[in-house]
């Protein structure tokens, strides 16, 4: 028997006082109920961690190459009705991977790279749940240390703050896709365009919202996320609507422009043939990006912040559906004029 084993049966019994019992080497033993102080018990603690565990016990607690770890989430809380979007943060993630919400299965998985996975979570009930995370090769990984947690109502710390809106304009008649970009944004929240609101609002996570805008008035339009606790953040003249080609044709036409011609393109960047470079993009879509960057589309790679510390990547050539799904996201229609990138050529 391990000593600390030993510290255990002496210093922790606490059987009530009884008659003599024959012990299994033939000897007596008379139980008694031994006090024992709050030191005392912390000795004896300190005696087995000191000792160690026994040699089967390290074993098993080895992970075998290859099993997916979780160490955080993005939020780490959801409605319990379910829906809310949420990135998983670990390692060993593979593209195919199965995630599930406490045995439920969440939806929308898109293995981002094999360290971030965005899901949806499924509906369950309130209270913190594991997370486990199943590669396509069986191995399997589970979020012990954290968890995420169910709430009938999510609640923000403060009030969410709204940093960036693209695109900047769109039509009058609404139907415009934005993504605005910001922090402390809470599953549920709701976004209003000047004083109508906005729709098919999604939370793709605290730092991202996407949503529809709705028809307005021509001319610059404010913008307000409401958190479903009442915390409101609003900024002030960050979109425009533009007039619609069905309710003003002459404008439609003056706004209208031949296909421009290759001296009228914004000028091709730059990059290195080998590495990474820096450029800032003049604006437009991914086919215009390519273009400016001179890069085949065979090895360019492209990177962007998502506001929040991390990367979303752009790679034209790939045919895996999942590694651009991030960026599609963040960038549904177009990038931003000025927007700042990491390219590779090579």
């Amino acid at each position: 028997m391990r000593p600390y084993r030993w510290i255990v049966k002496q210093w922790l019994l606490s059987v009530a006082t009884g008659g003599p019992t024959t012990s299994n080497d033939g000897g007596t033993t008379v139980y008694m109920m031994i006090r024992i102080s709050a030191a005392a018990l912390l000795v004896a603690l300190a005696a087995m961690v000191a000792i160690g565990l026994p040699r089967d016990a390290q074993a098993q607690t080895q992970i075998a190459p290859g099993t997916p770890r979780l160490s955080s989430f993005e939020p780490s809380t959801g409605l319990a009705a379910g829906g809310t979007k949420v990135t998983l943060i670990g390692s060993e993630f593979v593209v195919g991977a199965y995630v599930d919400f406490g045995g439920v299965p969440a939806t929308d998985v898109v293995v981002v790279s094999d360290s971030r996975i965005t899901v949806t979570a499924p509906p369950n009930q309130r209270g913190p749940t594991f997370v486990m995370v199943t590669n396509p090769d069986g191995k399997f990984g589970t979020s012990s240390a954290v968890f995420f947690t169910y709430q009938e109502a999510v609640t923000s710390t403060t009030f969410p703050l709204i940093q960036a809106v693209t695109p900047a304009s769109g039509s009058q008649d609404g139907g415009t896709t934005i993504t605005i970009v910001g922090s402390r944004f809470v599953a549920g929240a709701t976004l209003t365009v000047s004083s109508n609101l906005a729709t098919n609002v999604k939370f793709i996570n605290e730092g991202m919202l996407t949503a529809v805008t709705p028809a307005n008035a021509p001319g610059p339009a404010s913008i307000k996320v409401t958190n479903p606790d009442g915390q409101v953040g609003t900024t002030r003249s960050v979109f425009d609507f533009m007039y619609g080609t069905e309710r003003n044709p002459a404008a439609a036409a003056a706004i209208a422009t031949p296909t421009p011609t290759p001296a009228a393109l914004a000028p091709v960047v730059k990059l290195p043939v080998a590495g990474i470079g820096l450029m800032v993009f003049s604006g437009g879509n991914n086919v215009e990006l390519l273009r400016v960057s001179g890069c085949p589309q065979a090895t360019a790679a492209f990177w962007a912040s998502d506001g929040l510390g991390a990367f979303v990547t752009y790679v034209p050539g790939t045919t895996i559906t999942a590694v651009n799904a991030a960026w599609n996201a963040m960038f549904p229609t177009s990038l931003a004029a000025n927007t700042p990138l990491i390219a590779r050529c090579a």
